[in-house]
């Protein structure tokens, strides 16, 4: 028998980020991800997540906001995610972070 699935985190908008995208990526033992919305300026969160706890590394906003999942580059050890909206054009961005 399976064991049951469990919640490990609920979200808290104002700080944490609301609307998870449901795409991960990890690198070592650490978990990144990213919300739509919520965080300290409202246009999502990218966070990070060890057994040691959860942090956010990044609050978008109006610029930037509702990223949409990541991807991880081995060869240069950075993750790269995208947001709809936002950037010079109001098109969107690609963003980076390496961890």
């Amino acid at each position: 028998m399976k064991a049951p699935c469990r919640i490990t985190r609920s979200l808290n908008c104002p700080t944490d980020g609301a609307g998870p995208t449901g795409l991960l990526a990890v690198f070592g033992n650490t978990i990144y991800g990213t919300t739509r919305s919520g965080g300290a300026r409202a246009g999502g969160v990218l966070f990070s997540a060890t057994s040691k706890g959860e942090r956010v590394i990044h609050n978008f906003g109006l610029r930037d906001k509702g990223p949409d999942g990541l991807v991880f580059d081995d060869s240069t050890k950075a993750l790269y995610g995208e947001t709809p909206a936002g950037g010079l054009y109001q098109a969107g961005t690609i963003f980076q972070y390496r961890p």
